[in-house]
């Protein structure tokens, strides 16, 4: 079904797909804490619990011209199964071996879901919408990170653990699997515009730098702040709240975008962004952490703005440009994740956190001196 230059079924599967991986991937941080204690762990060893499942995704990513090869809609099927088994597998494993081999397993899904979805996003929406499409796109992201400590929360007041919590939570990506056998195949004519700019290795390298650093900034927060306001002594209660206004401004500022339309070019939104986001967040560290909490409206903008400045000035190469962009994010999400379990470990998380605003840094510097900004 098209309605307006939107594939409607289509789309309505990709957001899907995001709000199962968001849903999952953002219930990781609330039971980190947690984790460590049920299995003894040190910050370190327990960083792994999140850098195996980037690593996964690396190599999901890797090998993408051979799954892209099979169908977005079959191989997105595959993913969100994979996604499910290893959710599932994290929470049913009685050691951290097994969650550890369930969390690779998981992020061979999470990195497949990543790539499909945002191709069909590109795919499901004329030019004049795209950047309302892919707002609307990350606010599903958004959604599923608000309710993900709320669903643990009333998980954990029922009676039940963090295991049964992500035993349950399996089921929603085997539920939009099936719903994908409804979804209608579209398959775009690639065509590569010679006024657009063309990749070579330099350009490529920077724009991935840019996504690269941002996200693990963004990371850093989302996926340590709990545990930075329990180092704070702040109680696990309180602890989750910061992380839920967090993504309650994460939404809010996806959710505008996608609503209203903007006439400020996406480039100068990414540089509002990008530095707004390093205030915020050096302020969140040395004033009150709630500054890391308002982190998400600044950062909620970047990455659909980034998308569509990325669709608009390499036309007819994204296919070939965001897998090279999601194996870049999967390599310094795991670098990251390994780099503050080091600094926890010998320092604290508060330190450890310190490397956010120098993340975020980089990421405007490349913004300003790359092709991406040019007209």
């Amino acid at each position: 079904m098209k309605v307006k230059n939107i594939h409607i079924k289509y789309i309505l599967l990709a957001y899907l797909g995001l709000f199962a991986y968001g849903l999952i991937d953002n219930s990781r941080g609330p039971i980190y804490p947690q984790l460590l204690i049920d299995y003894n762990l040190s910050p370190f060893l327990g960083s792994h619990f999140f850098s195996i499942c980037s690593l996964a995704g690396l190599l999901v990513t890797i090998a993408s011209k051979t799954w892209l090869s099979f169908g977005l809609e079959k191989s997105l099927r595959f993913f969100l199964f994979s996604q499910a088994i290893g959710c599932f597998g994290m929470g049913y494993s009685k050691s951290y071996t097994m969650v550890l081999a369930s969390a690779f397993l998981y992020g061979l899904g999470v990195g497949g879901v990543s790539i499909a979805c945002n191709l069909m996003i590109s795919y499901g929406v004329s030019d004049n919408l795209r950047r309302k499409a892919y707002s609307g796109f990350h606010a599903m992201y958004g959604i599923a990170s608000l309710l993900a400590p709320f669903l643990l929360s009333i998980t954990l007041k029922s009676g039940h653990d963090w295991k049964n919590y992500l035993e349950i939570i399996a089921v929603i990506p085997l539920l939009i699997m099936f719903f994908s056998f409804n979804v209608t195949s579209l398959a775009p004519k690639i065509v590569r515009d010679k006024n657009h700019v063309k990749l070579d290795f330099k350009v490529v390298a920077q724009i991935c730098l840019i996504f690269s650093f941002y996200v693990a900034g963004e990371i850093s927060i989302s996926s340590r702040l709990v545990y930075y306001m329990r180092f704070l002594n702040f109680t696990q209660e309180n602890a989750s709240l910061y992380l839920m206004f967090f993504f309650i401004c994460l939404l809010g500022g996806r959710l505008t975008f996608s609503l209203f339309n903007f006439k400020m070019e996406s480039y100068h939104l990414l540089l509002i962004s990008s530095i707004s986001s390093l205030v915020f967040y050096c302020m969140g560290l040395m004033i009150h952490p709630i500054f890391l909490s308002l982190c998400g409206l600044t950062m909620s903008i970047f990455f659909p703005c980034a998308m569509d400045r990325l669709c608009d000035k390499f036309k007819g190469y994204t296919e070939s440009i965001l897998p090279i962009i999601v194996s870049s994010i999967a390599i310094f999400n795991t670098l990251m994740h390994w780099g503050i379990g080091i600094l926890s470990n010998t320092f604290s998380i508060r330190y450890a956190l310190f490397s956010g605003p120098v993340f975020l840094l980089l990421s405007t510097y490349f913004l300003i001196n790359n092709k991406i900004s040019k007209k």
